[in-house]
């Protein structure tokens, strides 16, 4: 026979016009002629070459050959020849059979494609040969066939089912010793036939009878039904079904099989059935109430299973908010909450699994912009406002339908006051005093403001100024004097209404829209304040006024023994009583005990009354002692004493010049 080999691909598909190198390994004989060729593989990627075996050496009952065969990718196969004497009267070597596994009748039963290990045996010896008669022989092949070499006739009845067929696994030769082992791999056809062993193709051995049953269960395979989706509830159309048979194929009745849902919610027209002739089971399926994915295990053995895909789908009917609306939040800022919806179908019940989109208007963002409801039907996003103010629009959807937040405000971020915001206008010190002048210094309070701004006109002081909306202190509105924003520092003056108590109240201060409340400011009865001012030579000095009515300063110095007017803020109601917002009338003097200080030394206080034609503003009219120290920078103080008899509250200190004389008139 022609030495052949097959070339494939990585796909195990035959390879045409593939090059093979036959090539003479070692021992005699010939490939057309030499010791090497190449063939071209034909369309089933077969490659043949005959080999020439070379006489017998004399002396030698046989001689071997080895030829190897490589493809274009190298990865040769081996083939081994073995030329034996047929001349002078020599005998072809003799097989020693040894058949363990042979029943009584030379008899092999088997099931459909198990493999029986040393299913035949055999020694191959010399037979005639001089000096090696009796030696073994290695390298000799064996073969398995349904066809008798004795018989010719190879007409097949037509209809007839294919007798059983075997080969030996692994292409095996005689070792060594001789010994030809051949694992016997049966085939997947059932039923009873014969088969040859053919041994080195010199030696046919006797038939052997082969009866073939089917095996165990070694295979499970879907038949019909897999990958079926249908509404909660919905008996499922096509019954699942599956085949087992035996690892070669053959169906198996009688087998039983377990079925049972792994993941989701269906029920089944029963937990276990047994496969008819066919091998085939099946099983009907109604799904549950609970959308999602389903699976249904059918199973043999504990290794021997399969699969099977359901879903139950649903039919959304509705998108409904849940929480989240009714929320604001300041420019590019996030809002607190999360905003939910809930998924219901037709009967109301939660839908989980269901994608939810959702999209926002007025620029802002929504994290995710689309997600999947929990097993509660509800899904959730967070939204992060954009930078235009207003009202913005936030819409759920899902199979169509829609829910909308439309109640999400967006804001300016609110000033960020706090309780030490709030300052004397005059001494800067902490707190408020009703009807004082007071000022808030805090980022946030003066957006878009460069300078200062004020009321035009005559008239009360607005409520409302520049970007400054509304200021309420306890509950009252604050009447504005001025916005300012110098060098980056902010700053708000208003009067501190006087009906707001004392004690600590909460201030509400709304600019441009964005809104800020502050609990815990401090509102004091009396926090007096002296005005002062910068003079020519870099210096502050107080706001005050000689007795002839002009101002104190480095060229205008007060005298010993003159009475000087300061003017102050924060000494709280006076008789007749001062309103908010209102100017003062004049005669409306203090209700305090007003203490004043020259020098660190107390002095007499004339008149401490509220400024006629001003809001917010008092004056205190001081003695100067005719023996006081005298200088260009002297200190001066006001003082209220608490009706109670409490210690002194005093204010800031500010500092006049004084000369020892009165001006020569």
């Amino acid at each position: 026979q022609p030495l052949t080999v097959q070339v494939l691909d990585g796909n195990n598909n035959p390879v045409s016009g593939a090059a093979v190198t036959f090539t003479l390994v070692s021992g005699v004989g010939g490939l057309s002629g030499s010791t090497q060729t190449s063939v071209n593989t034909d369309s089933h990627g077969l490659a043949s070459i005959t080999f020439q075996t070379a006489a017998v050496n004399p002396g030698s009952a046989y001689q071997q050959a080895q030829i190897s065969a490589a493809g274009p990718q190298g990865n040769p196969v081996n083939f081994t020849i073995t030329t034996f004497l047929t001349r002078n009267f020599a005998s072809p070597p003799t097989v020693e059979e040894h058949n363990p596994q042979f029943q009584t009748g030379r008899v092999i039963n088997a099931t459909a494609g198990s493999l029986i290990k040393a299913a035949f045996q055999a020694v191959i010896v010399v037979a005639t040969g001089g000096g090696q008669a009796g030696q073994t022989i290695p390298g000799v092949g064996i073969r398995v066939t349904n066809q008798d070499p004795q018989n010719t006739d190879t007409t097949v009845t037509t209809g007839a089912a294919p007798p059983p067929s075997a080969s030996c696994a692994g292409n095996p030769l005689s070792d060594a010793s001789g010994l030809l082992v051949c694992d016997l791999q049966v085939g997947p056809q059932v039923g009873s036939g014969s088969i040859y062993f053919i041994i080195g193709e010199f030696n046919n051995r006797p038939g052997v009878t082969l009866n073939v049953k089917p095996g165990l269960p070694g295979k499970i395979l879907i038949t019909n039904g897999n990958g079926q989706s249908g509404k909660p509830n919905d008996r499922l159309l096509v019954p699942y079904g599956v085949q087992v048979t035996d690892i070669a194929g053959n169906p198996l009745g009688g087998i039983p099989v377990q079925w049972s849902v792994i993941l989701g919610n269906a029920n089944l027209s029963t937990t276990s059935s047994v496969t008819s002739s066919n091998g085939i089971t099946q099983v009907n399926v109604q799904l549950g109430s609970q959308p999602g994915p389903v699976k249904i295990k059918a199973q043999v053995t504990k290794d021997l299973f399969i699969l099977f895909d359901a879903n139950v789908t649903v039919v959304v009917t509705k998108v409904s908010p849940v929480s989240g609306d009714n929320q604001s939040a300041f420019t590019n800022a996030p809002f607190v909450s999360p905003l939910v919806v809930l998924v219901t179908d037709q009967q109301g019940n939660p839908v989980p699994n269901q994608t939810v989109t959702f999209a926002a208007t007025g620029g802002a963002q929504v994290s995710p912009g689309s997600g999947t409801t929990a097993s509660d039907g509800t899904a959730s996003t967070r939204v992060t406002a954009g930078s235009a103010t207003g009202n913005l629009i936030v819409t759920a959807s899902s199979s169509g339908f829609q829910a909308a937040f439309t109640n999400l405000t967006v804001k300016l971020p609110g000033p960020q006051i706090i309780s030490t915001s709030f300052l004397n206008e005059a001494s800067l010190q902490q707190g408020l005093t009703p009807c004082g002048l007071s000022l808030i210094q805090a980022p946030g309070i003066a957006p878009g403001i460069s300078g200062t701004i004020a009321p035009t006109g005559f008239g009360p002081n607005p409520t409302s100024l520049g970007p400054v909306q509304s200021l309420t202190i306890g509950g009252f509105a604050a009447p504005l004097t001025y916005v300012s924003n110098v060098n980056g520092v902010e700053r708000v003056g208003f009067q501190t209404p006087c009906e707001v108590p004392v004690g600590l109240v909460a201030v509400t201060m709304n600019v441009q829209g964005g809104t800020s409340t502050v609990n815990g400011v401090p509102v004091a009865a009396y926090s007096p304040g002296m005005y002062e001012t910068l003079a020519s030579d870099g210096k502050s000095y107080a706001v005050a006024l000689r007795s002839d009515g002009s101002f104190i300063g480095p060229s205008n110095p007060a005298t010993r023994g003159e009475t000087i007017r300061v003017f102050v803020t924060g000494l709280g109601q006076t008789t007749p009583g001062i309103k908010t917002n209102s100017a003062g009338i004049g005669g409306q003097s203090v209700n305090a005990s007003i203490i004043g200080g020259v020098n660190n030394a107390g002095v007499l206080v004339t008149k401490a009354e509220y400024v006629a034609g001003k809001i917010g503003t008092y004056f205190v009219d001081i003695q100067i002692p005719t023996d006081t120290q005298i200088g260009p920078y002297q200190p001066i103080a006001v003082a209220v004493q608490p009706p109670d008899g409490g210690a002194l509250i005093f204010g800031n200190g500010v500092f006049i010049p004084i000369d020892p004389l009165p001006p020569i008139q």
